[in-house]
């Protein structure tokens, strides 16, 4: 396992409040926006960089801790 979630137990719901409502809205902006192209690379590139930056506000925040895992090893493929 790359990262215990939730180890220290301070913040027990946490991964589920930090990422749904993010999900949702980029699914909501994607249906009504239909951005296509280049359009369609900026979106999914800016969207990327957020999650991103929520995961590192997440580790700054202890909520996962990583074994042998850098984070801007995933940011390519999120």
């Amino acid at each position: 396992m790359f990262y215990p979630i939730n180890n220290k137990n301070s913040f027990p719901y946490s991964t589920y409040l930090m990422y749904t409502p993010y999900v949702l809205l980029y699914v909501y902006l994607y249906n009504k926006f239909n951005p296509k192209g280049l359009y369609l690379a900026a979106y999914i590139v800016g969207w990327s960089l957020l999650f991103v930056a929520f995961e590192w506000i997440a580790v700054i925040l202890h909520v996962f801790t990583y074994n042998n895992w850098i984070i801007f090893i995933l940011s390519p493929f999120t």
